[in-house]
């Protein structure tokens, strides 16, 4: 009999963590979870790759230049698996000759049979290949373990890679950290930048998927996707000057999910769903209309009460449970709590911001047929 209170062996080690891989890659790769042995070399190989709806998701957009992609940053395969539904001849390339194995067997036993296989430096192979799209997946963690968001701290150096790749494809994607600054991408590729995807599942923005090609561009185009609900948002990369936000009653607070946030373009986003922005720091919009999208979260405004002592005990005895955000203001979120003495749950949500300058409380309760969607893997 083992208690409670004994030390785990390495067996039960083991098995514990063999448990939570199983657990992830059933949310993130169902069709894989159902096949029978497969491999997943390391837990780090599975957290790094895409969830099926995001790699089929870029299979999509990456097919509309030909049939022959090259995956030459390949990891545990999963987009070169997605590619596969979508291209008549993809290239796997992976350097790590462990994670290729696994890989491999894989393949073999997902039954895919447009896949070729290689495992090279794909620094190496730059130059000897040719195809319509050059993917790159390169790997966001320095010598050291630690998580990187600049191109030039990328394993391999892709903005190195590009000029040659631009010369034997029509496309190079790349995808990049949700936390790359989208801002300094066209610097970054030196014009080449086509096409930016920012993609978001699960209430998160999960990847950025950077479309280069040969041509100098003086500006791109973003496309905003939300997995979720297949809500898209669609702008040039010089639209922002000409956005005009428009005036109406208040009726609505509106709260953008991240992957809109994302963008930086908040007088836009204000402009494109009829909003008016609350302040250049709040990022939180008032509307005269309820919006369904899978793009925002909208609420129904109820009450608004000053940001003070008389605003915080109206709260306290009319609102007693309510989830709470603080925005923009001189206190966190659970020092807000504290402060209002309520508890979560409950139809309302508190909104403390600054709105046109003023600190506000907006008493709010969630509406419209959009229902929040969290902790989707990808």
């Amino acid at each position: 009999m083992k208690f409670a209170w004994m030390k785990k062996t390495f067996a039960d080690i083991l098995a514990s963590e063999a448990a939570v891989m199983d657990r992830k890659l059933a949310s993130k790769l169902p069709e894989w979870a159902s096949v029978e042995g497969l491999n997943v070399p390391t837990s780090l190989s599975l957290e790094q790759c895409s969830s099926t709806p995001a790699a089929l998701y870029k299979a999509k957009i990456a097919s509309e230049y030909g049939p022959v992609i090259w995956d030459l940053t390949g990891g545990l395969g999963v987009d070169s698996w997605a590619f596969s539904r979508y291209f008549s001849a993809v290239h796997y390339n992976e350097m790590n000759p462990v994670l290729y194995s696994s890989v491999e067997s894989n393949f073999e036993r997902l039954g895919l049979k447009n896949v070729v296989m290689s495992c090279d430096d794909c620094e190496k192979l730059v130059g000897s290949i040719s195809g319509d799209v050059a993917y790159l997946d390169p790997a966001r963690r320095s010598d050291t373990g630690k998580k990187v968001f600049l191109v030039g701290d990328c394993r391999p150096d892709v903005k190195k890679l590009i000029p040659s790749l631009l010369v034997t494809f029509r496309i190079v994607m790349v995808k990049l950290s949700p936390m790359a600054d989208v801002s300094l991408l066209a610097r970054e590729f030196e014009g080449h930048l086509k096409e930016v995807h920012i993609v978001g599942l699960g209430g998160e923005c999960k990847e950025l998927l950077c479309l280069l090609d040969s041509e100098i561009h003086s500006h791109y185009k973003v496309i905003v996707m939300d997995l979720d609900y297949g809500d898209g948002f669609e702008f040039l990369s010089d639209e922002e000057a000409e956005a005009e936000q428009f005036a109406g009653e208040e009726n609505f607070l509106v709260e953008p999910k991240a992957v809109l946030m994302k963008t930086g373009r908040f007088d836009l986003i204000a402009s494109r769903f009829g909003m008016r922005h609350m302040d250049r720091s709040t990022h939180l919009y008032l509307s005269d209309h309820l919006l369904e999208n899978g793009l925002v979260k909208c609420f129904r405004i109820e009450k608004v009460l000053d940001f003070g002592k008389k605003g915080f005990e109206t709260v306290r005895k009319e609102f007693p449970l309510a989830e709470v955000t603080a925005r923009n203001v001189p206190m966190s979120s659970d020092e807000l709590r504290k402060r209002l003495g309520v508890l979560s749950g409950g139809d309302y949500h508190i909104f403390a911001c600054t709105c046109k300058a003023e600190r506000r409380l907006f008493v709010t309760r969630k509406c419209g047929g959009i229902p929040d969607v969290e902790g989707t893997e990808v």
